[in-house]
């Protein structure tokens, strides 16, 4: 999780709310599903990483963010952002992911 991946992920997601939908929204994408297990998270995701982080929404609304699902099956989430999050907010939100560890769900 470097610091200029999680800042492309947030404004990835602030261009495409504003193209598609008229309104600003800063968050960053992850995925969660109540009820599964990481690895069955992992699994179920759209996008396949090599690697993942692994945190939960206990932790991240300890920051003080919303986690908001989209619902979806591949367990898309968002975690919101009043604003345009600065770095040391994206510096102590990647603080309660873990390191790196191998997706379970990325082909070999």
């Amino acid at each position: 999780m470097l610091l200029e991946d999680l800042r492309g992920n947030v404004l990835s997601h602030y261009d495409k709310i504003l193209a598609e939908e008229g309104r600003e929204e800063w968050a960053l994408s992850v995925n969660c599903v109540p009820g599964l297990d990481v690895e069955d998270t992992a699994r179920q995701a759209a996008r396949l990483n090599r690697q993942m982080c692994v945190s939960t929404v206990g932790a991240i609304r300890s920051l003080g963010y919303e986690v908001r699902p989209d619902w979806t099956e591949d367990g898309h989430t968002n975690i919101l952002f009043d604003a345009e999050p600065t770095d040391d907010e994206l510096l102590a939100l990647r603080g309660v992911f873990s390191d790196p560890v191998p997706n379970p769900g990325q082909p070999v």
